[in-house]
């Protein structure tokens, strides 16, 4: 699962965790892996965001992937 902006982040996992040091690390609870990664308003207000976004994507398609592969 991943996440778009620090509203999903922290409703969804709590309000200790920020967008900005939480985006593009895995965080697991309860047996799901979550995504954190920028809203796309935040690409549109600040262009060099573009590239994390990107990775970020990026990590959740190699994790899908290597899922799929297991089943």
């Amino acid at each position: 699962m991943y996440y778009f902006g620090s509203v999903a982040l922290k409703n969804i996992l709590g309000q200790e965790y920020g967008i900005t040091a939480a985006r593009g690390k895995w965080i697991e609870k309860k047996g799901i892996k979550y995504m954190p990664t920028w809203h796309p308003a935040a690409l549109l207000r600040d262009e060099t965001k573009k590239i994390d976004f990107i990775n970020d994507l990026k990590l959740v398609t190699e994790l899908s992937s290597q899922e799929i592969d297991r089943t």
